[in-house]
């Protein structure tokens, strides 16, 4: 939507709105490769490797979102962007 209306709010503005809508828009809204903490509104970009030490040492859930080639037959998969509904499963 900021998008489609010229860009009105910058990225700070827009991850203030997301932490008050709900605890996973910020995670949404950068994407790639973060572990966050929180309630999900302190995001830290992270490598794979990085990401999977550091979640380790978290006492409660994590969420950690990779990229793997559709090649690699990783199922049941999300692809990026998806929701559960666009899972895949061969």
């Amino acid at each position: 939507m900021n998008e489609i209306f010229g860009n009105p709010l910058s990225k700070p503005e827009l991850h203030t709105i997301c932490a008050k809508l709900g605890s996973d828009l910020n995670f949404c809204l950068e994407g790639g490769r973060q572990i966050t903490t929180g309630r999900g509104e302190i995001l830290t970009p992270l490598e794979f490797e990085e990401a999977m030490k550091k979640a380790m040492t978290i006492n409660g859930p994590v969420w950690i979102e990779c990229e793997i080639d559709r090649e690699e037959k990783v199922l049941p998969m999300i692809p990026s962007g998806g929701t559960v509904h666009d899972t895949i499963f061969r």
